[in-house]
Order: structure tokens, then sequence, then C-alpha cells
């Protein structure tokens, strides 16, 4: 296996286990996606949108495109919103990952952040975004058990037959 192969497949993960997280989630209603639930950003309905969004910044920054801003959650119909949302990031995530070759992924990129110029590897910035989402859909997760709206397990060993990798 290249490490190219490993990265698409860390990102074909991650696509699996934010589609599990929707999943659970379009079974509550608006209040209860609005309610504080505690984790990083407060209601289930804010750390999706920072997940989600976190992803299209990233991969702004990892394929050296303009930013993209992100609307504020509606107000009704949320899951609708996140589901095109993720489906776009999903979409834009496995343009980049399916064009990686070892010079792009070692090649360095550059951000701004604090007024300084910083460089990282693509891998690095790479790695940092799916161990992000890991974090994050941990939190998420969590309130979703707490609302009786489990995702499931969320282990990798759980994917590998979807993912026709079982041996």
């Amino acid at each position: 296996m290249t490490w190219t192969e490993h990265v698409r497949g860390t990102y074909a993960y991650n696509e699996w286990a934010n589609s599990r997280l929707l999943d659970a989630a379009a079974r509550l209603t608006d209040e209860q996606l609005t309610s504080e639930r505690g984790g990083s950003r407060g209601s289930l309905a804010e750390n999706l949108a920072h997940l989600v969004n976190t992803q299209v910044g990233w991969s702004d920054v990892i394929s050296e495109a303009d930013f993209t801003p992100q609307p504020p959650l509606p107000e009704k119909d949320i899951m609708a919103a996140l589901r095109t949302r993720f489906g776009e990031s999903h979409a834009r995530l496995r343009e980049i990952t399916d064009g990686l070759t070892p010079e792009s992924l070692a090649a360095v990129v550059r951000r701004e952040r604090g007024g300084q110029m910083h460089g990282y590897p693509r891998w690095q910035m790479l790695l940092h975004l799916a161990t992000h989402g890991t974090q994050h859909r941990a939190e998420i997760g969590v309130a979703l058990l707490a609302l009786a709206a489990s995702p499931g397990d969320l282990d990798a060993l759980f994917f590998f037959p979807d993912l026709g990798a079982e041996g």
C-alpha cells in the first residue's frame, strides 16, 4: 500500500463515520439538535457545523484555494442543510485525495496564522484534518448516545467490510 492509498482510505473512513453521525442525528428534532449538549461547541448542530466547516476550511488550505465562507445554520431543517454541506465537503475531499501523488503529499502548503506564514507538508495537514474529525465525532457520538440516538460503532473494523477490505 502506498501513502496516497492510505490517505484515500483514511478519508473514505472519514466520510463513512460522518455519514453514520448524520444518520443518527437525523432522528432528532431541530430543538434537540440546537439544545445545549456540551462538547466543544455547545449544541449538536453547532458541533456538526464545526466539523463540516473545518473540513471545508482545511480543504481550501490543502488545495491552495480561496477561503470558502460557510453560512450560519438555518433555524429549521437543520439536518438538510448539514447533509448538503457534508455532501459537498466529502466530494471536495474525494477530489483532493484522488489527485494525490507522492510529490503532492510531500509538497509544502502555506497558510497565514496569527499574521505569520506557516508551511506544512500536505500530508501533515491531511493528518491534522483527519484527527480533528475523530475528536469531534467522539464528542458528537456521546451527545447522540445521551439522546438515545447512538451512531453505533465508529471503529474502523466496522468500516472495512463496507470498503470491501475484509480478508
